[in-house]
């Protein structure tokens, strides 16, 4: 309960909110005094007004105290002035009843009981006690006004803290410390700059990418969290993608050079660390032979390249390992194997192929081996380092093998064309299929072959054919599926080469014919061709019937390569020749057959030739006859 005191004479008064907006009187002294309004609900508002009245202005007047005790004064109108209080030895008048005694100057708090309430009239002029405001209004009014200040204190401060309570960061320093970055970044060298740029350009490029890199990433991890506090900063985000996007080309950039610069240039000595884990031993499965090759990466897949040749008749799969070495980045031998079918590009002309080792790419990633680069180009004069694992006779393999020669010849297919160089660096059985290196490391060309009697003429196929069938548009340069089984697993796919065109002759009224022996069968293997006039090197026998028709029905791998005679035994004189009448049915592959008939009962010979001086050539041959 709030507590009112007179101004005249410090009467008490009670309950404000009932007495709010009326007008009371001092039983004590009989002065009136007119309570102000409540006060309004929104402290705001109640500021506004306290502020906004004359009344409020003048400061509230101190308590008041005891007072003195009381001169002589006329009393105010228009109260009656208190009776002159009587002797204590006279009684009172008994026809009227004595007025209320004056309260004591000393007790300043009464009882509400002796207030009035009256309601506000228009009334005399109080005396000037009546128009000063009391204590007690005063006194709210002021801690409304308090209350209203503190408020809209709270209200600008915190609107100052959101909008310049410091945020932690300069954005500009930020700005300027990605601009020095990416001035680095930019710097790099990329695309024809690298194929331009010397040895120590590149490695100058290098230092400033790895160092751009290292200030981004500082960058980065102190942007990133201040995103993180501060969510809604657009600008600062932006800084952060921006950021982003300099350290990824960074590092793309840097990814280039690397591999530029890798192994980089070196004596055999120096190569042999860098390179040697990339040059693996290929094994074709159930053959005494091998070869050599160098780990690639093309289209996101790793992959082996070495000659055609290296990888002829693999039916079996091939078994190839990636050999330790002082240097590299395998501490023991790697040793993966894959089928026939890993052989996945093969060029027509030259003798080149690519093994895909797609399905070990998890243990070739994690083993740290890297790819070799392709070479633009070879040049005439320039050194070149072979690398390989030739054969040593009844010493073994030499691995890891690296002999220094220079390029002395480039020969060309067609003008514009290169198909082969030659070094003169020293070649042998095992070499094929590995790599020659330019003096930066890169692959100008891929070992093939060589001339025993004749001394430094050795030769590889250039780079350009590589690049030719790892085109995505390799065809007709690069082989398609079946050519490809046709060299690698010739036996499965001239079997079914075979079939396809068996049913047709079966179809015309002839049956199937055996040869004559045990151990004859129907799919062969012809060597290689020796020098000087056509020698039979595979011969087919079998029993024939005076007059009857026969047909010799022949699958191959290479159309014009592979050709056959039909005599009678013991004669000198064929009675058929293929090569007046074979057919070639595709540029790889051979299905021919044409009848003949036996002048005589007895034992016939089918005598098979192969042509091609530089490979075997598999052979499935079927005989027919003709049901009469």
């Amino acid at each position: 309960m709030k507590k009112l005191f007179c101004q005249s004479c410090g009467a008490q008064y009670q309950d404000l909110e009932t007495a709010a907006g009326k007008t009371l009187r001092c039983k004590a002294c009989g002065a009136e005094t007119t309570v102000p309004a409540a006060p309004a609900d929104n402290p705001m508002d109640a500021l506004v007004e306290a502020l906004s009245g004359a009344d409020h202005a003048a400061p509230p007047p101190p308590a008041p105290e005891p007072p003195a005790p009381p001169a002589p004064e006329p009393p105010a109108p228009p109260a009656p002035a208190p009776p002159t209080p009587a002797p204590a030895a006279e009684p009172p008048a008994p026809s009227a009843p004595a007025p209320p005694a004056p309260a004591p100057a000393a007790e300043p708090e009464l009882p509400m009981a002796n207030a009035v309430e009256e309601p506000a009239s228009p009334r005399p002029s109080a005396p000037a006690g009546a128009a000063v405001p009391m204590a007690s209004p005063g006194w709210g009014k002021r801690r409304l006004i308090v209350v209203g200040i503190a408020a809209a204190v709270v209200i600008v401060a915190t609107v100052l803290c959101v909008t310049l309570w410091p945020k932690g960061y300069d954005i500009e320093e930020l700005k300027a410390s990605l601009a020095e970055a990416k001035e680095l970044v930019d710097a790099g060298p990329d695309g024809e700059q690298i194929d331009a740029s010397g040895q120590k350009d590149l490695v100058a490029a290098r230092d400033r990418l790895t160092d751009a890199i290292d200030k981004l990433k500082t960058l980065r991890e102190r942007m990133a969290g201040l995103v993180e506090k501060n969510s809604g900063d657009a600008e600062l985000a932006q800084l952060l993608t921006s950021t982003d996007s300099h350290l990824e080309l960074a590092a793309e950039k840097l990814e280039h050079v690397q591999a530029t610069l890798w192994p980089g240039p070196g004596e055999p000595s120096e190569m042999a660390g860098r390179v040697g884990s990339s040059v693996p031993v290929i094994f074709v499965k159930g053959h005494r032979t091998s070869g050599s090759g160098f780990l690639i990466r093309h289209g996101g897949e790793y992959g082996v390249v070495t000659n055609r040749h290296v990888v002829d008749g693999a039916d079996n799969g091939l078994k190839l390992e990636f050999l330790a070495h002082e240097g590299g980045p395998l501490k023991e031998t790697l040793e993966l194997e894959v089928g026939p079918d890993a052989v996945k590009y093969m060029h027509r002309h030259a003798d080149l192929a690519v093994i895909s080792l797609q399905q070990h790419f998890s243990k070739i990633d994690k083993s740290g081996i890297r790819p070799l680069a392709l070479a633009a180009k070879a040049k005439v004069g320039e050194n070149v380092w072979v690398v390989g694992h030739p054969g040593a006779g009844s010493e073994g393999l030499l691995l890891n093998a690296y002999d220094k020669g220079y390029v002395s010849a480039i020969t060309e297919s067609t003008p514009g064309d290169p198909a082969l160089i030659r070094i003169t660096a020293p070649v042998n059985q095992g070499n094929s299929g590995g790599p020659v290196l330019n003096g930066a490391g890169r692959v100008v060309g891929v070992v093939s072959r060589g001339i025993r009697s004749k001394n430094s003429m050795n030769f590889a196929v250039h780079v350009h054919k590589i690049e030719e069938i790892l085109a995505k548009d390799s065809w007709p340069r690069g082989m398609k599926a079946d050519e490809i089984r046709r060299v690698v697993n010739p036996k499965a796919q001239l079997a079914v080469d075979f079939k396809q065109n068996a049913d047709m002759v079966l179809s015309q009224g002839y049956t199937r014919h055996k040869w004559s022996g045990s151990d004859a069968g129907d799919y062969f293997r012809i060597p290689v061709a020796r020098p000087g006039p056509l020698e039979p090197v595979v011969i087919r026998e079998f029993r024939a019937v005076k007059g009857r028709t026969y047909q010799v029905l022949v699958a191959a791998a290479e159309a014009d390569e592979v050709v056959f005679m039909v005599r009678r035994k013991g004669a000198e004189e064929p009675i058929y020749t293929s090569w007046e009448a074979s057919v070639a049915l595709s540029p790889d592959s051979l299905d021919f057959g044409a009848d003949f008939k036996t002048p005589a009962a007895g034992t016939y010979q089918v005598r098979f030739f192969n042509r091609n001086a530089g490979r075997p050539s598999p052979v499935h041959a079927g005989l027919f006859a003709k049901t009469d």
